[in-house]
């Protein structure tokens, strides 16, 4: 979450530069951030595809088994990692 946070931080001082909407500018850094964190998670994913687990619920469980958290500092989803298949194509 400090991440967030600090993107958004950095988007106050953006708006306040340009003149840019800052709900515009948050939106772009959180995105951002996202695409950062799912190219991160592509060679797991990938070595988890390897390993012969392709499902979302399977990816999901072992995401969390292995200790990586979502961004919220939570346990993974099927849908977590839809999103961030999504993002990855």
């Amino acid at each position: 979450m400090p991440d967030v946070l600090l993107a958004l931080a950095s988007c106050e001082r953006r708006t306040a530069s340009t003149g840019e909407g800052f709900n515009d500018i948050a939106v772009q850094a959180l995105k951002a951030n996202a695409d950062e964190r799912a190219n991160g998670l592509a060679s797991t994913i990938a070595a988890l595809k390897a390993e012969g687990i392709v499902s979302a619920n399977g990816t999901a469980s072992a995401l969390t088994a292995r200790g990586y958290v979502t961004p919220w500092g939570g346990q993974w989803t099927a849908r977590s990692v839809l999103n961030v298949a999504a993002r990855l194509s």
